[in-house]
């Protein structure tokens, strides 16, 4: 069960980054007599307005990931809803608008704490709470969204150093948020869905 893509799009994603950073090698100055060195961005506060304009773009994304069967409820599959995640299971656009919001929340909140207020790390945390959730936003509970989402967002800043003693100038977070995240997600959806009922007939989760 991958709902939101995590495995197929975002995996996929930081694997092929960390093997394009492996062939780059890190920027000049960024280790220096093997210490990593932090490079600041150049405009932090568009830095931190881009990753917010793709949270609203993830909204439209993950809406996307909804089939709609249109007309009126009763020529809809199974229980009459008009809305199907692409498993053949009902969902609602509010249940996935608002995992996308506990989503964001609880990244934010996860990567405040281990990365101790680093602003980047920070508003990354929203996004890699969103990615940590989207294998089963559309089945889970809007508390266990946020959990999930915390242990996402706690993972980032440590992934970022793991990568930095292996000297793998990560400048975006590209392989920690989307990479990282997305395993750690499709990883736990497995414990928190398994044998989660679909409707209509369709195989359990």
């Amino acid at each position: 069960h991958d709902f939101g893509a995590a495995g197929c799009v975002h995996l996929i994603a930081g694997a092929f980054s960390l093997g394009v950073l492996i062939n780059l090698g890190p920027r000049i100055g960024r280790f220096v007599n093997g210490r990593p060195v932090t490079i600041r961005p150049h405009n932090l506060p568009l830095s931190m307005l881009g990753l917010m304009l793709i949270f609203i773009g993830f909204f439209g994304f993950l809406m996307g990931c909804v089939a709609y069967f249109g007309g009126p409820s009763d020529t809809a599959p199974g229980d009459g809803t008009p809305f199907m995640n692409i498993f053949g299971a009902q969902t609602t656009l509010s249940a996935v608008a608002f995992s996308t919001l506990m989503g964001l929340a609880g990244g934010i909140i996860g990567a405040y704490v281990t990365s101790k207020g680093e602003p980047f790390w920070t508003i990354s945390g929203g996004l890699a709470g969103v990615i940590s959730v989207a294998p089963g936003m559309d089945l889970y509970h809007p508390a266990v969204t946020f959990l999930i989402a915390l242990g996402g967002g706690m993972l980032i800043p440590l992934m970022g150093r793991l990568l930095e003693r292996f000297k793998i100038d990560d400048v975006v977070g590209a392989v920690t948020v989307h990479g990282g995240c997305a395993l750690y997600g499709i990883a736990v959806s497995g414990f928190v869905l398994w044998g989660y009922p679909n409707a209509g007939g369709f195989p359990d989760v």
